[in-house]
């Protein structure tokens, strides 16, 4: 670790410990929103809940590259929010950037699952994202109220889930 680094780290965990008036350290950890754009309408979502009026769209990958290249000591970055990540088409450029370029920084991405197909999960099992899934729900009937939609089954996801885990087990056992 270079000294910078070192130094960096040393007035980062001074300040969490000692909470100056003024902070002397630049960010570590980051949250990004790669789309406000979702495939759902859960109930309990500020999307649905709130009057939303922001423009629907995209985080692009440039303006990715020129925001996270701002953060020289990042170590940790979130990349959802109001949407679902998975719509974004160029995340799978993101997260490769990251591994690529600043393999020290740690991914982070909630998704509903819906979108798990084989590309996109071997996508996040090889870029080692850290990953939460957000599932609301144990039943279809239950699913289908709270999620807004009539177009995914549980079934569905729960196979998705199970891509992810038979992917994740194959990669990490073969390392």
């Amino acid at each position: 670790m270079a000294v910078n680094q070192r130094w960096h780290q040393l007035l980062e965990t001074l300040g969490v410990k000692l909470r100056p008036s003024r902070v002397r350290y630049l960010p570590t950890k980051l949250q990004l929103e790669t789309t406000n754009r979702c495939n759902l309408g859960c109930i309990e979502c500020y999307r649905t809940n709130l009057d939303f009026k922001a423009k629907i769209g995209d985080l692009s990958f440039e303006n990715f590259r020129r925001i996270t290249d701002q953060f020289p000591y990042l170590r940790g970055i979130s990349l959802f929010g109001l949407g679902e990540p998975l719509m974004n088409r160029e995340l799978g450029d993101m997260l490769a950037y990251l591994r690529k370029d600043r393999p020290h920084v740690r991914p982070y991405i909630t998704t509903n699952a819906t979108l798990l197909d084989e590309e996109r999960v071997n996508m996040l099992v090889n870029q080692r994202v850290d990953l939460t899934i957000s599932l609301n729900a144990a039943t279809q009937d239950t699913y289908r109220q709270t999620s807004g939609s009539k177009r995914y089954e549980l079934e569905e996801i729960v196979h998705n889930l199970k891509r992810l885990s038979i992917a994740a087990c194959n990669t990490f056992n073969s390392s």
